[in-house]
């Protein structure tokens, strides 16, 4: 399976949402991941990432456009671990593609996307670290949970880059 296919046969494939997530690994053995506060919500975090734009030759450059605009960060790709499907209420599907990337560097303050640009008290975003501890992952309530539970049975990096690429598709 071709894990970097290129953006004319994403957006082709079936009209689907095809949707790139960073496991961002630090060198201090953490994750990067983007805290949501959402009006009366709890917090919880997700992965940062987005959906391809017809301008991203494929999905390694969508990966780095995205951490660009979420986290002014640099990032190499290492390995797409992931992928969670689900049905839209437009009748397309939704695939959220996770890859495992090193982080080498981001700020905290954000990067350039709107979600940094438009300042709304009911829908705010800051950056945090997680270390890989079972009690930090969960308490975190990071989202999806399929993705967390992967990263609570494999917290090492080699293990993750070992793994064959776990698909599944969620049911209403």
């Amino acid at each position: 399976m071709n894990n970097n296919l290129n953006n004319r046969q994403i957006l082709d494939m079936n009209k689907k949402d095809i949707r790139v997530k960073a496991i961002l690994w630090t060198a201090d053995n953490t994750i990067v991941v983007i805290r949501r506060e959402r009006n009366s919500q709890a917090p919880y975090r997700v992965f940062p990432g987005g959906g391809l734009e017809p301008t991203d030759k494929d999905e390694i450059a969508a990966l780095h456009r995205e951490i660009r605009e979420e986290l002014c960060g640099k990032i190499i790709p290492l390995k797409r671990i992931y992928i969670l499907r689900r049905d839209l209420n437009d009748g397309r599907q939704q695939e959220e593609r996770f890859w495992l990337c090193n982080i080498l560097s981001w700020d905290t303050n954000g990067g350039t996307g709107n979600e940094w640009k438009i300042k709304d008290p009911d829908n705010v975003y800051s950056i945090e670290e997680i270390k890989l501890s079972s009690d930090a992952l969960l308490n975190a309530n990071l989202k999806p949970e399929e993705v967390r539970d992967l990263l609570m049975k494999n917290k090492n990096l080699a293990e993750l880059q070992t793994i064959e690429v776990v698909e599944r598709s969620e049911v209403d």
